[in-house]
């Protein structure tokens, strides 16, 4: 006998508010079968690896040098290493203002820092709202959008004009 609280092949509906603060209630589909669960890109998991104290003293140190010459990147994957929350938001900060967004998100969502990612979904969403309204065929010039705003809590440094 099924549990009546459990819900066999039915779609979770889920709502989040948007910048104005509108309530956004996400359509009932069902996810199509060949879609993998977890998605298409692969997340990584931070701090996995089981280190002493000690290592993650020396690791966290070496990638916030590494983060302090620019090298992002492989700071970024020491930080996933070691699980260390404030450079993995630092890192997604970095990759966010670098438009490099996705690997943001990754660096967001590995934190965690629920917030950030709330944030990029809402852009995204924007976008693709933007898109559908606007309709992409009714584009005629060659511009590029501008690019992306300062994440949270971070001033953009970019001048508008």
């Amino acid at each position: 006998m099924q549990n009546p609280e459990q819900k066999v092949n039915s779609p979770a509906k889920q709502s989040f508010y948007c910048q104005n603060q509108e309530r956004y209630t996400m359509p009932q589909t069902p996810m199509p079968p060949n879609i993998p669960r977890k998605g298409f890109i692969k997340m990584p998991t931070p701090g996995n690896i089981p280190l002493s104290p000690a290592s993650k003293v020396i690791l966290m140190r070496r990638g916030n040098a590494l983060f302090n010459q620019g090298k992002v990147r492989e700071a970024s994957r020491i930080f996933m290493t070691i699980g260390y929350t404030d450079g993995l938001i630092r890192s997604g900060d970095a990759y966010y203002q670098r438009g490099e967004i996705l690997e943001a998100l990754k660096m967001y969502k590995a934190a965690p820092a629920p917030a950030k990612v709330n944030m990029i979904m809402e852009r995204t969403a924007l976008v693709i709202r933007a898109w559908l309204e606007k309709g992409e065929e009714t584009r005629t010039d060659n511009t590029t959008p501008p690019g992306p705003a300062a994440p949270l809590g971070v001033q953009n440094s970019r001048s508008e004009g």
